[in-house]
């Protein structure tokens, strides 16, 4: 919308009157009508609405910047919400059930992911969001915390076929 600023702009009519506005003009009035005759066909309304049309810039709306939210980054794919919680959740969250129930099985992984990456980033749709998890699976940062997470699943692993053997071992 286009709106024309307010200012004060003196009109003076052909009598000396000095009028602050056009509204002003128009609430004090013009009493005699023969002013009114007087004048040419354009009341001094009009006129000072031409005037005020021709000296005043018209402002125009500044447009609204659209708030946009954090970028989508390597920290948040290896932050607390990111590959860890997957880690850390998916196993005691999801057992599969065998064969037969394959495609049930898949739908309820791909239902966890879904889940997981609204929680991870709600401004992104899914496919968007794996190709940008894909896109900086590449960065270094992220690629470390894998090898971590690599490691932490190796040594538990480790650690369990050691207290297992050291147990037979013992019992023997």
């Amino acid at each position: 919308m286009k709106r024309a600023a307010s200012k004060s702009i003196d009109i003076t009519e052909s009598d000396g009157e000095s009028y602050d506005s056009d509204e002003e003009a128009a609430i004090r009035g013009l009493d005699d009508d023969k002013q009114l005759k007087s004048k040419s066909s354009s009341s001094p309304t009009d006129d000072a609405k031409k005037e005020i049309d021709a000296e005043v810039p018209i402002e125009l709306q500044k447009k609204k910047k659209v708030k946009t939210g954090k970028p989508f980054t390597e920290g948040d794919i290896t932050g607390p919400g990111g590959i860890s919680y997957i880690y850390k959740t998916f196993p005691r969250c999801f057992q599969a059930r065998g064969s037969g129930y394959e495609s049930h099985d898949l739908n309820r992984l791909i239902c966890m992911y879904k889940e997981w990456a609204f929680r991870l980033y709600p401004g992104l749709a899914f496919p968007d969001l794996i190709a940008k998890v894909d896109q900086l699976g590449g960065k270094g940062v992220v690629r470390n915390e894998l090898d971590r997470l690599r490691d932490d699943e190796r040594n538990r692993y480790l650690v369990i076929i050691i207290n297992t053997t050291l147990l037979h071992t013992m019992n023997e």
